[in-house]
């Protein structure tokens, strides 16, 4: 760390009065460069006010009085240890094999190497700086600007507050719980790096302001507990098996990239916490966001790649999602038992687009999904409503066994209206309703060129289907102003379901409207909607819905 020594032995640059040699190997003399004190206990009890160290190794000392110790360099200049009693003092170009800073002191360092840790009650600052086999534990003011800590037990902060900058962690021993642990207090970071083995940044109770932090591996990259406060920008997490754990407090983050790992952030059930995170990108975490209990969250500007399941929120979140882009390879957006406020949505190679169920509440404005699997929007269960504007969805693809690949789909005791709706070679039923209980309600929608099932060549060749607007087994649709076209057949209840359908028209569909409740097996058209080139009338078959 720092320059070399010089050949001399001496620190270079020194004033002309009121400095004290110090040479580890000397005779006891009287301080002179000529004649050196042996000890830095020696130099304090002159009028001394600077000690020059030699190269060497110095006899630890503590320090009563305002004083300043300085070295030839750090790599060859050792002091076995320090410990500051009522004084200010400062220490630059030494090798130091660890300090106390006791309440009623302070300490500045500068270019120095510390093997061991340093223990601050006091005021301590420490700047161009390496720490190797220990640590700093303080509890009052910190400042640490260009420090590197290898194999250490990292930085701890309790009731302090701390600036960090340029601070560099790694190889922070297994037995610490995080290399930045911040209790209490507040601290200003800025430009950290940290490879922890467990922890990145754990802050409890603490304020924490933070601008360009990079966690690489570890369990957590922050975990936040307690009242705390993290505001943070352009942070980078890779390979941590949750980037953020947030148990307590607020967290308000922007710029944001996480790489890999399990969950990117997963927030506890708990009292008082608030997350918002705004620019993010999340590439590869098997989650996004896992968000449970009374929290608000908000997410915007962000983009999910390659993640098993983008977004879910359960037990009570209230969520406000706004321009996001997903491809997940199962879920993009779940809500359970939570409320879901959308805008500006795109899903790409989903398997279930939004997922709505356990009487959860999403609205949803323009939505656009392109090859689903099962669905881009799903509404089921008891108590389950969802609310949809401008959705446009082009491709259904099916699952893995050829079927589903639908536009809408509400299930059970679900409530689903869609207004301003454009459906486009989705597959089996373009916009499903199934089971008693369940709602669809459409308005100005237009279905096109419905398939029948991926798997119509092969395992379900008996039950292609194929249909615009669907309705089965005790479900209720509703539509108006619609324009339908489909392979099998435009509007099609069965097994004690209800469409009503006053307003539209259906087209280039094997049958028109299959309308059991009204005339099953016979093509059936309301007032007001106009049939089109649709072909002999057919009895599709009982259709075997999932």
């Amino acid at each position: 760390m720092g320059a070399p020594c010089e050949v001399d032995g001496w620190p270079a640059g020194l004033p002309v009065v009121g400095v004290a040699y110090v040479d580890p190997a000397a005779l006891n003399g009287d301080g002179s460069r000529a004649a050196p004190f042996a000890t830095i206990e020696a130099a304090l009890a002159s009028t001394a006010t600077i000690a020059a160290l030699r190269a060497g190794t110095h006899a630890s000392a503590q320090i009563d009085r305002d004083f300043t110790l300085r070295g030839a360099c750090a790599s060859g200049t050792i002091v076995e240890g320090l410990e500051i009693v009522g004084a200010v003092a400062e220490i630059r170009d030494v090798g130091l094999l660890g300090a106390i800073v006791d309440l009623d002191a302070e300490l500045t360092a500068a270019d120095v190497a510390i093997a061991g840790s340093v223990a601050a009650d006091g005021p301590f600052a420490l700047r161009r700086a390496s720490v190797t086999g220990g640590g700093v534990a303080a509890t009052a003011e910190l400042v640490m600007e260009g420090v590197e800590l290898n194999d250490s037990d990292g930085v701890e902060v309790v009731g302090g507050e701390a600036r960090l900058d340029r601070l560099v962690v790694r190889a922070t021993r297994a037995s610490r719980a995080a290399d930045l642990h911040l209790e209490g207090g507040a601290a200003l970071m800025r430009d950290l790096a940290l490879a922890p083995a467990r922890v990145g940044v754990f802050v409890d109770g603490a304020a924490v302001d933070a601008e360009r932090l990079t966690i690489v591996g570890g369990t957590e990259g922050l975990s936040i507990e307690g009242d705390a406060r993290v505001v943070a920008g352009s942070l980078v997490v890779r390979d941590a098996a949750r980037a953020a754990a947030t148990r307590g407090g607020t967290i308000e983050l922007t710029d944001v990239e996480v790489f890999g790992g399990d969950v990117a952030f997963d927030v506890g059930a708990g009292l008082d916490i608030s997350v918002s995170v705004e620019r993010a990108s999340i590439d590869g975490a098997a989650r996004g966001f896992f968000v449970q209990g009374d929290s608000p969250l908000s997410i915007a500007d962000a983009e999910f790649v390659a993640t098993s399941t983008a977004i879910e929120v359960r037990g009570g979140v209230t969520a406000q999602l706004r321009r996001l882009e997903i491809t997940a390879r199962l879920g993009g957006v779940l809500v359970r038992d939570a409320v879901a406020d959308i805008e500006d949505l795109r899903l790409t190679d989903v398997f279930r687009g939004v997922d709505v169920a356990e009487g959860g509440d999403a609205a949803l404005d323009r939505v656009a999904a392109l090859r689903v699997g099962v669905a881009a929007i799903i509404a089921r269960g008891a108590g389950t409503t969802a609310a949809v504007r401008d959705l446009e969805v082009k491709e259904g693809v099916g699952a893995g066994d050829g079927f589903f690949g639908r536009g809408i789909a509400v299930e059970y005791g679900g409530h689903l209206t869609a207004e301003r709706v454009r459906l486009e070679a989705c597959r089996e039923v373009a916009a499903s309703a199934l089971g008693e209980g369940a709602v669809l309600e459409l308005a100005d929608i237009t279905i096109i060129d419905t398939r029948p099932r991926a798997c119509a060549n092969s395992t379900c060749a008996g039950q292609p289907v194929g249909v615009g607007i669907g309705a089965y087994h005790g479900a209720v649709a509703r539509v108006t102003r619609f324009d339908v076209q489909a392979d099998l057949a435009c509007l099609q209840e069965l097994a004690g379901a209800r469409i009503t359908a006053p307003d539209g028209t259906v087209r280039d569909c094997a049958v028109g409207q299959y309308l059991e409740s009204t005339a099953p097996s016979t093509q059936v058209c309301y007032d007001g909607v106009e049939t089109l080139t649709n072909d002999a009338v057919i009895d599709p078959p009982n259709i075997d819905l999932r």
